[in-house]
């Protein structure tokens, strides 16, 4: 079944408008066994803005983008650094991403519970939540870092292991059919939105393509040029007297025409 796509308005970020279209294109591509899906960019919940959602029959995903790349290290409790010291921002109230994620659920839970009758607040704890990295990254993690309880729910990675993520989730305690995922677009007022067609992995593709036959036209003028050095160095003395008896012919009033 197709995938449908949605979005509130713009985000306010080139990067954060990428990684949505981004998003989409991959739930559009991998996402259509899972029956009515739907992704919703810019998402605003009561108080909190949440950079996307993903929804199906079975599953809804709170998805917060990150755009760092290299080591990072993460944990329930504590702050979430790259290898340099730098601090991974989770919005200006919150520990790391994951208690930014936690709070964005439980926001989420208390909005579904006003606007739909098809979940008990119970079931709408089976909200997941993945910190989706726009960049590439590799994750350090203690075996402790995470308790059982927060690993059933959350996730975090790049592309690859997100779409994995919301590929395989889902839990027999929530349902949503046609009609209540239509109702809760209707009620996040989001608009139909169509990604590009181009997927990013193309486009950096061809520019390393290019990057190497511009390399490769390099090696092979600078080839030409040692196995020809002479000939040229020759070539550019002869050119270099002739213009010097043109210039001198023009001094004494008379005229060289040029060689050819």
């Amino acid at each position: 079944m197709p995938v449908h796509t949605y979005r509130r308005s713009p985000f306010l970020h080139t990067q954060e408008n990428d990684a949505f279209d981004r998003l989409c294109r991959l739930c559009s591509e991998h996402l259509q066994s899972k029956g009515d899906v739907r992704v919703i960019g810019n998402v605003k919940v009561g108080q909190f803005e949440l950079d996307a959602l993903v929804l199906s029959p079975r599953s809804i995903t709170i998805i917060d983008f990150k755009n760092y790349g290299g080591t990072i290290a993460i944990s329930e409790n504590y702050l979430w650094t790259t290898n340099d010291g730098t601090e991974i921002k989770a919005g200006a109230h919150y520990l790391n991403p994951f208690k930014q994620v936690s709070r964005y659920k439980r926001g989420l839970i208390e909005w579904l519970g006003s606007v739909s009758q098809a979940n008990e607040t119970e079931a709408l704890t089976h909200i997941s939540g993945l910190v989706l990295f726009t960049q590439s990254v590799e994750l350090k993690r203690s075996r402790d870092s995470f308790s059982p309880k927060a690993d059933k729910w959350f996730q975090t990675g790049g592309y690859r292991e997100g779409l994995k993520w919301l590929c395989d989730v889902a839990s027999n305690r929530l349902f949503l059919d046609s009609a209540e995922l239509d109702n809760i677009i209707k009620m996040l007022g989001a608009l139909p939105f169509q990604p590009s067609k181009v997927d990013q992995i193309a486009i950096d593709v061809k520019d390393a393509l290019d990057r190497v036959f511009r390399d490769m036209e390099d090696a092979r003028m600078q080839d030409w040029y040692a196995q020809n050095a002479e000939r040229v160095e020759e070539q550019n003395k002869l050119y270099i007297e002739d213009e010097r008896i043109r210039f001198e012919q023009h001094k004494a009033g008379k005229f060289l025409p040029k060689k050819h």
